[in-house]
């Protein structure tokens, strides 16, 4: 009985620790997604200098 529910909350967490690195990761490459769209951006309005 204790083996199968600490079991179940080991499983539990690592799915929440592997929720929680995937967020971390769409939010890294959004960032840097929008960092080179805002990099873009400064080139061209530097373009039209």
């Amino acid at each position: 009985m204790f083996c199968t529910n600490s079991f179940r909350f080991l499983k539990l967490n690592l799915i929440k620790k592997h929720i929680a690195i995937q967020k971390m990761i769409t939010v890294k490459s959004l960032d840097l997604f929008n960092m080179k769209r805002e990099i873009e951006d400064f080139e061209d309005s530097f373009e039209l200098c």
